[in-house]
Parts: C-alpha cells; structure tokens; sequence
C-alpha cells in the first residue's frame, strides 16, 4: 500500500536468468487452501499456509500475446501480487479498497530491450487524517476521502502543523510537539485492535485512530525495503 511507483529496470537478475523467472521464482504462486481458510474464518490457518511468504501472485496473464491482433506482439506479462490476509485487512471497512488488493503490476520488454518491472497503486503523496467511522481513523488522499490509505511501516512523514490528537477529556493535552513522525504497526499478535500507529522524535508512539481529523501530511520517504524491484505497497486500507 505506496507512492506512485515509476518504472525501474529490475535488478538482481544475472544474465542466465530471465526477469520473468526471477520474479517466479522471488514470489509464490497464491496456494488456493489460503482463501479456502480466509473463507471458513481460519485466520490462523491462513497465516499457518502463508509458510512466511509476505506476496503471492495471485494471477498471471500474457498481456503481450492479446498484441498479435496489432501485428505486434509484445513481452509482457500482467500480474496480481498481494497478500490475501493483508486485503482482508483492507476490505473490512471498505469494499471499495478491494479496487487495489491486489496490486496489478507489468512485467515487460522495453525499447532497450531490457526488462521493466511497473506498479501502479494509488500515486498519493499528500495525505489527510480522516474519520472514516466512530471507531476508525486513519490517512486519506485530499481528492477521494472515502477510501483509506495503507502505508508502508516505515515511511516517514512531515506535517503541516504540531500533530493534534482527539481530546479525550476537556483537560487532556492534545498537541504533540512535533511535525514528523514515521508510520508503524504495532500489536500484531492482536487481530481485532487498532495497528496503525505514528512514532514521533521522541518515540512515543500514537494509535492513528486517536488524531484528529483534517491535519494534512506529506510522505518525505519510504522505508529502505520498499524501493527497488519490489512493488509498492501503498494501497487503500482500512
């Protein structure tokens, strides 16, 4: 769930290696018995399944062979990469969400020759806190507020203003002195509370839930781990 990803040639893939098997071989085909699970209630049988694995491919199709109408035809290969239990997460509040689990990314033979790896996931660089229901709050862009955003742990973000937080009481503080802060997540052995948090300079750590809405943001950096051949995972999320 993240910045809008530009093309970039994959690296790692030696010579003898094909991109296309490279990426085969990097992320597991989806096991089917991993929905089955998701669909009995088994969440933690499909955590069981997913064996470690943090993508899937959920589908491939040969994008470039449709080209052969044209009189030329293409290498390229159309995937669905995602994490199943990850798009439930994603979907519960919202269905519409479900427009972006999983990613659709283009592996594909360029100009040159080489080979190019492309996302497309929500291209948000400005974000906006937002309630989206009495019990949940979180991130959404300026120009759709009605579908939430999932971000990377790890990215690092600059407010417009010291971030403010929902007063719980008439005599609680509700400004935090700062006005960057890095996204993370936090009680995960914990499935039905809140995991979006935000930790500040000082490491304190805020539930996303708790800040009011309205404050604007800008997304200064990806975490280390997210930039490359890997797509980006900022999608819409609740």
């Amino acid at each position: 769930m993240h910045s809008g990803c530009s093309p970039a040639t994959r690296p790692g893939a030696s010579p003898r290696t094909s991109p296309k098997a490279a990426l085969d071989a990097a992320i597991p085909q989806l096991d089917p018995a991993i929905g089955a699970a998701l669909t009995n209630g088994e969440e933690e049988r499909a955590k069981e399944l997913e064996r470690g694995a943090e993508l899937f491919i959920f589908l491939k199709r040969d994008h470039g062979a449709l080209l052969r109408i044209t009189g030329r035809p293409r290498k390229a290969l159309q995937y669905e990469i995602g994490n199943p239990l990850t798009a439930t997460r994603m979907t519960r509040h919202q269905i519409p969400a479900a427009l972006y689990a999983p990613l659709r990314v283009v592996l594909y033979e360029n100009a040159a020759g080489g080979a190019t790896f492309e996302s497309r996931p929500a291209k948000v660089d400005k974000l906006v806190t937002r309630r989206f229901s009495s019990a949940t709050g979180g991130f959404c862009a300026p120009e759709d507020i009605h579908v939430a955003l999932y971000l990377l742990p790890g990215t690092e973000l600059s407010f417009a203003y010291e971030v403010k937080r929902s007063r719980l009481w008439p005599w609680s503080r509700n400004i935090i002195a700062h006005k960057v802060a890095v996204f993370r997540q936090v009680n995960q052995d914990c499935p039905h509370v809140h995991h979006d948090a935000l930790e500040f300079p000082d490491g304190e750590l805020v539930l996303l839930t708790y800040l009011m809405e309205g404050q604007e943001a800008t997304v200064l950096q990806l975490p280390a781990d997210a930039v490359g051949s890997r797509a980006q995972q900022r999608a819409a999320y609740v």
